[in-house]
């Protein structure tokens, strides 16, 4: 059975004023979204700021997160990928001791849109594959690591171990290869952008991984629900006000960043983003939350 399906947030990593990670601020969040009827969280991602944090610091946001998620009987992916094979492991072992369901793993980002063959990254992901009991997903993120997984590759991934993938990548051709290469594989495909939800879970896709579903969980699952029953109709309208709500989000600054102001403005405390992130100027922020007021997400 198919452990993540539906939409999963791609929670924030909180930071206290010591530049701590913040166990209140990620225990709020996470009550929050259990509040919310969510179901699946995708823990330590881009909206997590993984990038910005040490491996000890990761453990630390793995573990306070998985007490909190586990209270609720959430299920939870916890995102490992790191710059070589051996912390990748390392993180992917500790996750699997700390109760996660399932790790991903972006491909070892900085040399792999230089240096790295395809080769070299099925050794990767055969080597993590084999190191773990739980299932391994693939976290395709081309933007920021600039290698986009094929279809090809994906089938090839599959082959050594790999159980689905967080695909975040938009061509719409390619996504229709890579859901087939899914079903025929069985694996999991779950969508990595909201942008992507129609599309994708009209197509079959598991779920999707939304940081708007962070500020407007409701919301997500009805389009979620609309697109996966195939009410089209019903779904085309959801997707016009989720996207609305998506560009107002990105409208002065990041998503992520954006998303600290709007769960303050909702009374739960989540801390602050670390440097060099740095949140908005108070213009802005109010700018923001008064059209968020006017769509009705606060």
């Amino acid at each position: 059975m198919k452990l993540i399906k539906g939409v999963v947030p791609a929670i924030l990593t909180p930071f206290d004023s010591n530049d701590n990670i913040y166990q209140k601020g990620i225990y709020d969040q996470i009550d929050y979204l259990a509040d919310n009827n969510i179901e699946s969280l995708f823990i330590g991602g881009s909206y997590g700021s993984f990038a910005l944090m040490s491996v000890a610091e990761r453990k630390q946001l793995f573990k306070w997160s998985l007490d909190k998620s586990n209270e609720y009987g959430m299920n939870s992916v916890i995102q490992i990928g790191a710059t070589t094979t051996k912390e990748t492991i390392e993180l992917a072992k500790f996750a699997e001791d700390s109760g996660a369901d399932i790790v991903a793993s972006v491909v070892p980002y900085y040399y792999s849109g230089s240096i790295l063959t395809e080769e070299d990254i099925l050794k990767h992901f055969e080597a993590l594959c084999n190191s773990v009991n739980i299932p391994v997903h693939c976290y395709n993120n081309p933007r920021t690591t600039g290698f986009n997984i094929s279809p090809d590759f994906f089938s090839n991934l599959i082959s050594v171990g790999l159980s689905g993938i967080k695909d975040g990548s938009g061509e719409v051709e390619r996504l229709t290869k890579m859901l087939e290469v899914a079903k025929k594989e069985n694996v999991d495909y779950i969508a990595g952008s909201t942008s992507l939800m129609f599309i994708s879970v009209i197509g079959g896709a598991d779920g999707c991984v939304s940081g708007v579903a962070l500020v407007a969980p409701g919301l997500l699952i009805d389009f979620y629900k609309a697109c996966s029953e195939k009410r089209v109709d019903d779904a085309m309208a959801l997707q016009d006000k989720v996207l609305k709500v998506r560009n107002i989000l990105q409208s002065r600054g990041p998503r992520a960043i954006t998303c600290y102001d709007l769960f303050h403005e909702k009374g739960i405390d989540v801390g602050t983003c670390r440097l060099p992130w740095r949140r908005l100027e108070d213009e802005a922020s109010n700018e923001i939350i008064k059209k968020m007021k006017e769509v009705d997400v606060l």
